[in-house]
């Protein structure tokens, strides 16, 4: 069952610079429910443009999708949906995170396409990784996983079409 929910975050997030939040151990929904990290994984990926500002934050079974068009105040869509972690914690795992950059920019790319930031938290580890038109075959591979448990309009755009 799907429930919008407004988000208080319980613990602060600071903002440490482009994409550098920290990553929060617990969150509040406005009826009042708390969500604790069990601290296997939880993964935060920004995606932005020069016209919208995304977020995508997976903590245990949900994801919080919070888009927004740059132009506008407030989001223009904000979701909290059930996603399956245990497969995605799996195939994190599987990613070699130790051995990946902390950045990826094609620099003979300028235009305002979205960049993408990752922010993962692995077994109480975290790993920050910003993306710019170049396919990361782990990361692209993990964003397909989790889109294809997210409905059309709450997708993460870090796809083929992107990187074509």
């Amino acid at each position: 069952m799907k429930k919008l929910l407004t988000i208080l975050f319980v613990t602060a997030v600071a903002q440490l610079g482009f994409g550098q939040d920290t990553l929060i151990k617990s969150m509040a929904t406005s009826d009042g429910a708390t969500i604790i990290s069990d601290g296997k994984l939880e993964i935060i990926i920004y995606e932005r443009s020069t016209l919208t500002d995304n977020k995508y934050h997976i903590i245990n079974n949900l994801i919080f999708v919070n888009k927004k068009i740059i132009s506008q105040k407030k989001a223009s869509q904000s979701d909290i949906l059930n996603i399956n972690n245990d497969v995605l914690y799996k195939k994190a795992k599987s990613i070699d995170l130790d051995n990946l950059n902390d950045k990826y920019v094609d620099n003979a790319t300028a235009n305002s396409d979205s960049e993408y930031e990752f922010i993962i938290k692995l077994d109480g580890k975290t790993y920050t990784i910003h993306v710019y038109k170049v396919k990361i075959k782990p990361l692209f591979n993990l964003v397909k996983m989790i889109n294809s448990q997210l409905p059309e309009g709450s997708k993460i755009g870090y796809d083929k079409q992107y990187l074509d």
